[in-house]
C-alpha cells in the first residue's frame, strides 16, 4: 500500500511504527527536515558521498536490496526534478513489486512539481497488476522489472559514425558486440536482417527473448528461412533524424539479398511542414532506389504511440491520465502513401487487435505486443 503526504506539518509521522526512514537527496536540505534521524540517504552521488554524520549513504539501486523494518518505509522526499521524478517511480515500483510493505510518501516542500509524480503514484498499484498480464510469468516480479527498468546503458561513438553501446551482461538484458542480444536458434544463416530503430527496438522494457527482433528471428527459424536478425536499436536514434540512416547502414557490411528494416515513429505522429514532409518523402525514396540498385530489400516501418489509439484499454487509460497526453492524428495522409515500402502499423493497434493493450507507457511496447508487431513484419517481409 502506497500512502500520499504533501504537509510539512506530516512529518511529526516519519519513522512511527518501526519504519525505515529513508531520505531521497542528499545534498541541500531544507531546514524543515532537522527534525528527521533516516536510516539512509538516497543520492545518485552515493558512491562519492558515502556517508552523512554516519548515516549511510546509497544509490536507488542499492536501497532496493536494503531489508526494511516490518512497519515498512517513510519515504522522505526533500527536491524533485524530472530526472529525480523518474528515479523516484522507479524506485517505488521496485519497493511495490518486493513485498507487501506499506510505503509512506513525504513531499511537503515539493508537492506543485510532484503533481505528475503523484497521480503516477496513486496509480501504481493497479498500473503493475495490469502490466502483470502483459509479461510472461516469473518468480521474481521485483528481479525482474528492476533487471529491465533500472539499468543503465553506455553509449560510445564509433570513428565511423555509428554509434553503439559498451557489452553488457544480466539475466534478462545482454549487450553483445555493441547492440541488443537477439535470441537465435542457428550458429549460421546465408543472410541477415538488418533492423535499425529507436528504444522500442531496443526494447529496454523486455527481456532478449521477447524483443520484436527475437520474436521476428524465432518466427524466420520456425519457417526454416536463412536470416539471422540483428537488432541495432539505439534508445533516442530518432533524434538523429533519417540522416541517421544512412550513416548506420553505410557502417555494417550488406550481402546480396540482406534485408533492411528501419523502424521510427510514424510520420503523421511528427510536426512536418508541408516542405519538410515531401523533402523526407523524397530522401526515403532516394534510398529506397539506392537498395534496389545494390539488389538489398528495405522497408520503412513507422510504429504508432498510446495516443493514436481509438479504442483504450485500462492500462492505458492509466498513462493516458497520468502522463496527461491527447488524441494524435489517427489517419495517414496521401503524401506519406508515395513512400516505397512504408507501412504505418496503426492499423496494427486499430483494425487487428482494437482491444488489446500494447503500451507501457506513451510510446514503449510491453512483451506481448512486441510478439504482435513482429508478426506482422513477418508477413510484410513475405520470405517466400
Amino acid at each position: 500500500m502506497i500512502n500520499y503526504y504533501d504537509d510539512k506539518h506530516d512529518l511529526e509521522l516519519v519513522g512511527i511504527g518501526d519504519r525505515t526512514v529513508a531520505m531521497y537527496g542528499a545534498t541541500r536540505i531544507s531546514n524543515i527536515f532537522n527534525c528527521i534521524l533516516p536510516d539512509y540517504f538516497i543520492d545518485k552521488n552515493a558512491n562519492d558521498i558515502k556517508q552523512i554524520n554516519d548515516i549511510p549513504v546509497v544509490t536507488i539501486e542499492q536501497f532496493q536490496n536494503v531489508k526494511s523494518r516490518g512497519g515498512g518505509v517513510d519515504f522522505v522526499i526533500t527536491n524533485t526534478s524530472d530526472t529525480s521524478q523518474n528515479e523516484i517511480v522507479k524506485l517505488l515500483t521496485m519497493l511495490y513489486c518486493n513485498s507487501d510493505l506499506v510505503i509512506n510518501i513525504f513531499a511537503p516542500i515539493v508537492k506543485i512539481t510532484l503533481t505528475a509524480l503523484r497521480q503516477q503514484l496513486f496509480s501504481l498499484p493497479e498500473y503493475l497488476e495490469n502490466l502483470k498480464q502483459c509479461y510472461p510469468p516469473t518468480d521474481n516480479i521485483s528481479q525482474y522489472i528492476n533487471d529491465l527498468w533500472a539499468k543503465d546503458l553506455v553509449l560510445t561513438a564509433k570513428s565511423y559514425g555509428r554509434l553503439e553501446y559498451m557489452d553488457y551482461k544480466s539475466k534478462y538484458v545482454n549487450i553483445e558486440n555493441g547492440y541488443r542480444k537477439t535470441v537465435k536458434q542457428k550458429s549460421h544463416y546465408d543472410n541477415a536482417i538488418h533492423m535499425f530503430g529507436d528504444s522500442r527496438l531496443l526494447a529496454r522494457f523486455s527481456e532478449d527473448k521477447e524483443t520484436i527482433c527475437s520474436h521476428l528471428q524465432s518466427l524466420v527459424d520456425l519457417n526454416d528461412y536463412s536470416f539471422e536478425v540483428n537488432n541495432y536499436g539505439i534508445a533516442g536514434f530518432g533524434q538523429y533524424g533519417l540522416a541517421g540512416l544512412k550513416c548506420s547502414v553505410d557502417s555494417i557490411h550488406l550481402k546480396c539479398g540482406d534485408i533492411v528494416i528501419f523502424v521510427f515513429a510514424r510520420i503523421n505522429n511528427i510536426n512536418y511542414s508541408e516542405e519538410k514532409l515531401l523533402y523526407t518523402i523524397n530522401y526515403l525514396n532516394d534510398i529506397h532506389q539506392y537498395f534496389i540498385a545494390n539488389n538489398w530489400k528495405i522497408y520503412f516501418i513507422g510504429l504508432p504511440n498510446v495516443n493514436n489509439k481509438k479504442h483504450i484499454t485500462r492500462l492505458e487509460q492509466i498513462i493516458l491520465d497520468t502522463q496527461q497526453h491527447t488524441v494524435m492524428d489517427l489517419n495517414t495522409t496521401n503524401d506519406v502513401n508515395l513512400i516505397n515500402s512504408y507501412w504505418d502499423l496503426i492499423y496494427l493497434i486499430n483494425e487487428k487487435y482494437p482491444y488489446e493493450s500494447f503500451f507501457i507507457d506513451n510510446c514503449h511496447f510491453h512483451s506481448r505486443a512486441n510478439k504482435r508487431i513482429a508478426t506482422e513484419i513477418f508477413e510484410i517481409l513475405n520470405l517466400d
